[in-house]
């Protein structure tokens, strides 16, 4: 992976193929035709992160949405970041669906195993996952072991309940992909104690790399408050410390008739820039521990269509929406959300895909420090 400073600075694009398989097209600052990976990695993107779900279909093979991210998907996207050579972080959900502090579902192919079976299956999934990916040429630089794990992983009761299947699984990484870093990922860092969830961990023997965070700066509390967390990590465990998941949105505009996630006053891409320079220039004083930052989904934009029906149709169809109706079986809250983007308004590029003053954060990020 190519490396333009000590710490990485990266994108989330899962949603991608779904994206471009729904008629998007991206255009670079000067208005060309362009792959959405290319733009970035020529602004400064070092590497992408993919999550993977296990299975994100129904019996009868209806996406669940949210880009459809199965292992295919990752694999996909894999390839294309070693074409621009680029990284690759693996972020496996160990769920079929969206997995955060408000659900952690076990997948459906795991239903009824006994704890012991359960740490069994995760290390053979994460250790055959990641074969699949080393297999058709992919780099893997690092490897996240759940996702938000605040309240543990695969319906697990909590955090203490679930160190014995993160341990199993980052041994799965170890031996599958040995070059590879390990990653945690929580949030809530305003007021989720992170020195506790470390001590967890060190009790439960679960060996990591890196502890990595989301940040979302309308839901997580101020700088300050964020290092004062990630402190901890550093002093007191030597762990690497990551954000994991940021984004801001650059208008109050909802762009595809699809409800926004949050609604923020201050809004321009001028804010956006300035929110990613912060938050990086707050990090960077971890030093040499600092790992990374990762901006979600910088074009999880509008689905072109004749009309708002019609994009419900793509959105359904072929799974570019934040999820489709089918989801709703697994994940009960996908029935009162199911349909486009929750965050078009967040992305770093505009609603005909022209990428906007925005994207040049990454590169700017390093030449600033």
């Amino acid at each position: 992976m190519a490396s333009l400073n000590a710490f990485v600075t990266g994108a989330d694009v899962s949603s991608l193929p779904s994206l471009e398989r729904s008629g998007v097209v991206f255009h670079d600052k000067e208005g060309k035709e362009a792959d959405l990976i290319e733009i970035l990695a020529e602004n400064g993107v070092q590497c992408i992160r993919v999550r993977i779900w296990v299975d994100p279909y129904d019996q009868n093979g209806n996406g669940y949405g949210g880009g459809n991210c199965d292992l295919d998907n990752a694999i996909e996207l894999g390839r294309r970041a070693r074409e621009q050579n680029i990284g690759l972080l693996v972020d496996f959900h160990y769920s079929d669906f969206w997995a955060d502090p408000s659900r952690q579902t076990l997948p459906k192919a795991w239903k009824g195993q006994t704890k012991e079976e359960l740490t069994q299956t995760i290390y053979n999934y994460t250790y055959d996952s990641l074969k699949q990916l080393k297999y058709n040429g992919i780099i893997i630089d690092y490897v996240q072991i759940g996702n938000e794990i605040n309240n543990g992983i695969c319906g697990q009761s909590g955090l203490e309940s679930s160190c014995e299947l993160l341990e199993s699984a980052s041994k799965a990484v170890k031996e599958a992909v040995p070059e590879a870093k390990v990653v945690v990922h929580f949030t809530d860092p305003g007021s989720f104690d992170f020195g506790w969830a470390a001590k967890v961990l060190e009790k439960g023997c679960v060996d990591y790399d890196v502890f990595a965070t989301s940040y979302y700066p309308y839901w997580h509390g101020s700088l300050e408050a964020l290092k004062t967390n990630l402190k901890t990590i550093t002093e007191n465990y030597g762990k690497q410390v990551m954000i994991a998941e940021t984004s801001y949105p650059y208008t109050d505009r909802d762009t595809d008739g699809h409800p926004e996630s949050v609604t923020v006053k201050d809004t321009s891409v001028q804010r956006q820039m300035v929110m990613f320079l912060d938050l990086s220039k707050a990090m960077e004083t971890f030093g040499e521990s600092y790992e990374g930052i990762f901006y979600w989904e910088p074009a999880w934009i509008c689905v072109p269509a004749e009309d708002q029906n019609s994009r419900k149709a793509v959105w359904e169809r072929l799974g570019s929406g934040w999820a489709t109706s089918y989801a709703a079986g697994y994940d009960g809250q996908a029935a009162r959300y199911h349909g486009g983007s929750a965050t078009d308004s967040q992305a770093l590029f505009d609603e005909e895909g022209c990428a906007m003053e925005s994207v040049s954060m990454f590169s700017l990020v390093h030449s600033w420090m």
